[in-house]
């Protein structure tokens, strides 16, 4: 899989030091968990909205048909 997006977040310095704690403590880079927490994210919104989870992460939320 390429990972050629990037998406750029912006923390206050209590949030960067929480986040790399957090990171660390997982044993994970930080751009890993990112990655994992916005799988999660997208995998429960999947759930909750009744979509399929297969390929959720393919294609843009917004460029899918509405059923």
């Amino acid at each position: 899989m390429s990972r050629d997006l990037q998406v750029k977040v912006m923390l206050n310095p209590e949030e960067f030091v929480a986040f790399r704690a957090l990171a660390d403590d997982a044993g994970q880079s930080q751009s890993g968990l990112a990655r994992q927490l916005i799988r999660q994210a997208i995998r429960e919104f999947a759930e909750s909205s009744g979509e399929a989870t297969t390929g959720a992460t393919d294609e843009p939320v917004h460029n899918k048909a509405k059923s």
